[in-house]
């Protein structure tokens, strides 16, 4: 049904029930290999230099700053970004949950903004400094009753497209994780975020929330 060969990195999968969980591959942080970053290199971002761009400041972009980074505060192209993540998302989820269409809140979706935001800045799928889902979720209002559920994909593509090619297709010891999420009817909300980071890359975040 999908392909997944010319995109950029696989993804990182973390689920909450009441915390968050790690990954499987034996060390302490929330990727999918067993060092800092994928890269081999003892820094925090997906390369062998300091942050991605090249130069020697902290951010993701080689002005000095962030404000290139998309944060989709009043930008229609990444409003209209996040719409079309959500419909792919709905079609994929219709064959499994015909009844149970999840429905997009506004306050979760600045909980999936924030990660996606600083997952571009710091070029990164574990961003330093991130609260975890159940943090960020009190920290924006969102009301959580006993024995709650939470759960994101996060990930990095090319394109929209890209990013829910990633999440359907996803492996990890013959499971498939982040469609998992997708597809699991007992989630009734959910938040799309995107940013692009300054070589125009798309980091998703797909925040699934059973309050």
């Amino acid at each position: 049904m999908r392909w997944i060969g010319w995109l950029a990195l696989a993804l990182v999968w973390v689920q909450a029930v009441g915390c968050d969980d790690s990954e499987g591959d034996g060390d302490a942080d929330v990727d999918v290999d067993a060092d800092t970053d994928g890269d081999g290199d003892t820094d925090g971002d997906i390369d062998a230099d300091t942050d991605s761009d090249g130069d020697a400041d902290e951010d993701a972009d080689p002005d000095h700053d962030v404000d290139q980074l998309s944060t989709c505060s009043g930008d229609p192209d990444c409003a209209a970004q996040r719409a079309s993540l959500m419909d792919l998302m709905a079609a994929d989820r219709a064959e499994y949950c015909p009844d149970n269409p999840l429905l997009r809140d506004d306050a979760v979706d600045e909980v999936a903004q924030e990660r996606s935001v600083a997952m571009a800045t710091q070029g990164v799928y574990a961003p330093s400094g991130l609260l975890g889902i159940s943090d960020r979720l009190h920290a924006h209002g969102v009301e959580l009753h006993i024995g709650y559920v939470a759960s994101e994909n996060a990930g990095r593509a090319n394109s929209v497209e890209g990013l829910e090619t990633l999440y359907w297709n996803y492996e990890q010891d013959g499971e498939y994780p982040m469609r998992g999420n997708i597809t699991d009817c007992t989630f009734s909300l959910v938040a799309i975020a995107i940013a692009a980071d300054n070589q125009g890359r798309y980091w998703g975040t797909q925040t699934f929330v059973d309050p």
